[in-house]
């Protein structure tokens, strides 16, 4: 893998730089991949990279161009834990690589964006539309929208990383609708309030599906449980501190660098419930998952659920976290 085609770090947040930095040289440390640059939904990974620095474990986190590349890094063994889409995870999976899901990384926050003269999606017809790539969980809810509501729309795709890029596509006008994440939708409307509307919110109509793992290293994992219970330790600790939005605001801008967004970005995400207090999977969602992505996302029905996830960890986890609570005075 060339420098081009991934740009490594050990990164835990603006104002953890020196942490981060220590963290690097200590021999412990875990590499973890993600797909793209930090967005807001990283938020409770990078507080949870910081928390495990303070206890000796370091984390060396690697930012992949394409989500396809942060699969084969973990499927390979050259990152021990990825974040990302479980469509594209789920796929290399049914190809037998020793990938499997942990917990959720964020619910769906995917949202179908358009131009507000665009009222329906059969308005999409023969359009330009943005979506991140073929494999995305983004363009399968696309995809199922438009075959359930609109069967006869066949937009023209522009494939297109990151949200940020198709946001401004939008904005620009390179596009007439888009598929973003929540923050994009958010920061859209303060950049040009009554330009756009949203005319699919994937989390409403499939907010039981999990659209966006943690992903662990099979055989790694194996050898290693106790480090991947301290990381979804430290992941479901983030996940359940307080989550008003001004509190929200001021965790992102603690985590990520000062923002005009955040107040309305962590007030959105508080309404939409992203992060899950309990690790947003169990095996029933992972069954429902499934079923969806192998009707919607071209996944062999072959696919299994404990060739898909082991929620074993989480499962501890969350065990021990209820025997710490009841022993609380």
């Amino acid at each position: 893998m060339t420098a081009g085609r991934r740009r490594r770090t050990c990164w835990m947040g603006v104002l953890l730089v020196s942490l981060a930095a220590a963290a690097c040289g200590r021999d412990a440390a875990i590499r973890v991949a993600y797909a793209g640059s930090a967005d807001f939904d990283m938020l409770p990974s990078v507080e949870a990279h910081a928390t495990l620095a303070t206890e000796g474990l370091g984390v060396d986190l690697v930012h992949y161009a394409r989500s396809e590349l942060a699969v084969e890094a973990v499927a390979r063994g050259e990152a021990e834990i990825g974040h990302g889409s479980v469509r594209n995870y789920w796929a290399a999976a049914s190809r037998g690589a020793p990938v499997r899901l942990v917990m959720a990384h964020t619910g769906n926050v995917h949202r179908l964006v358009a131009h507000a003269a665009i009222l329906h999606c059969s308005a999409l017809d023969g359009r330009d539309v943005a979506v991140q790539s073929e494999g995305a969980a983004g363009t399968v809810f696309l995809r199922a929208l438009l075959a359930d509501r609109c069967p006869d729309a066949l937009p023209a795709y522009l494939y297109l990383q990151m949200s940020t890029n198709r946001a401004a596509a939008l904005l620009s006008g390179r596009v007439r609708a888009t598929v973003l994440k929540l923050a994009d939708v958010v920061r859209l409307d303060r950049l040009a309030p009554g330009r756009f509307r949203v005319l699919g919110n994937f989390g409403e109509l499939w907010g039981d599906i999990v659209t966006s793992g943690v992903f662990v290293n099979a055989d790694w994992a194996t050898e290693h449980p106790d480090l991947v219970r301290r990381y979804l330790r430290a992941r479901i600790l983030s996940h359940r501190m307080p989550v008003d939005a001004r509190e929200l605001a001021s965790r992102a801008a603690n985590a990520l660098g000062e923002s005009d967004d955040w107040g309305a970005v962590g007030g959105a995400y508080v309404s939409a419930n992203v992060w899950d207090a309990d690790g947003g999977v169990t095996d029933e969602t992972i069954e429902r998952s499934l079923a969806f992505f192998v009707e919607h996302g071209n996944l062999p029905a072959s696919l299994g659920g404990s060739t898909a996830a082991d929620l074993s960890f989480l499962t501890d986890v969350l065990a021990d976290l209820d025997d710490e609570a009841r022993r609380i005075p």
